[in-house]
């Protein structure tokens, strides 16, 4: 299903590494409605 679209991941926002605190306020804060994506900053 994931494969041919039928079935999609609600991403409710993605947030560098270096924002985690902001991120983490929004899940404790139930302002969130899917997924939060945490990105690793560059090396």
């Amino acid at each position: 299903m994931l494969a041919d679209g039928r079935l999609r991941a609600a991403i409710d926002g993605r947030y560098p590494l270096d924002r985690f605190v902001e991120a983490a306020g929004r899940v404790a804060g139930r302002q969130v409605v899917g997924k939060i994506i945490l990105q690793p900053t560059a090396c």
